[in-house]
């Protein structure tokens, strides 16, 4: 009978026992593999989610900056507008004569007030000291 102490029953136990701790460790590796892999899954989907509700926020948010913009030039345009058609905006408060109203107005039209020469400026001159 042989013994257990022979030197090819405790080299095949030494290989035994290396292989099974090498098996367990691949094992194991691969179970770690899987789990990272599942987690880097689960981080690209999230990823994917938030970007589209990014996509649709940018989008809202473009479209209500257009939207903001076309309502800013229709009231430029009416206040223009109302503006060139209705010219008198000056009240009798600002102490502004008949004739200042008529040029204020024809400076708004870009038209020449009535009887008003272009080299001249109604009112006296200065005087010279």
């Amino acid at each position: 009978m042989p013994s257990l102490f022979n030197p090819w029953v405790i080299l095949f136990f030494l290989v035994s026992l290396f292989g099974a701790f090498t098996y367990g460790q691949h094992i194991e590796g691969a179970e770690r593999d899987a789990a990272q892999l599942k987690a880097v899954t689960k981080a690209i989907e999230e990823a994917k989610a938030q970007a589209k509700i990014d996509f649709d926020l940018e989008a809202k948010v473009e479209k209500d900056k257009q939207e903001a913009r076309i309502q800013e030039a229709e009231r430029n345009v009416k206040i223009v507008k109302e503006i060139r058609t209705n010219k008198v905006y000056v009240t009798a408060d600002c102490n502004i004569p008949d004739a200042g109203l008529r040029l204020w107005n024809s400076a708004a039209d870009g038209t020449k007030a009535a009887g008003i020469p272009d080299d001249k400026v109604p009112g006296e001159a200065p005087k010279a000291d």
